[in-house]
């Protein structure tokens, strides 16, 4: 029984979902994005906890470029690529870098609100 269509619920629950709309429903229902669309709304950056000073951007994102996360915005100093990070507050030389709610790594540059973080300017270093 690996998936709902080996399933023997498999009639009862398509039953429920289909008896929760009607004809009309069914009729007028149009899909709400095109093949290759995101929605609005949809983040395009994330942030794995509340103590981190650094969010994650989930689509590439431009130099310039203006995000918001949480009611804060932010205005991106370089380019960030997919899966790669940027500082939410400027951090001085040495400047902790939280991610996952631990320090991950110290600065070894001033690193600015916005800009992405390399091994340029971060040095990896565990909690202590």
């Amino acid at each position: 029984m690996g998936n709902i269509g080996e399933s023997p619920f498999r009639g009862a629950f398509f039953g429920l979902i289909v008896g929760l709309l009607t004809e009309a429903d069914w009729k007028n229902w149009k899909p709400s994005l095109r093949v290759g669309e995101r929605p609005t709304d949809m983040q395009n950056i994330l942030q794995l906890d509340p103590r981190d000073n650094v969010l994650i951007a989930l689509t590439d994102l431009k130099e310039d470029e203006h995000v918001q996360f949480k009611g804060s915005s932010y205005s991106l100093l370089s380019s960030v690529p997919a899966k790669h990070k940027f500082v939410i507050t400027d951090l001085p030389v040495g400047g902790d870098v939280i991610m996952y709610g631990v320090l991950v790594g110290k600065t070894h540059q001033p690193v600015r609100k916005g800009e992405v973080l390399t091994l340029r300017n971060l040095r990896y270093e565990a909690a202590q």
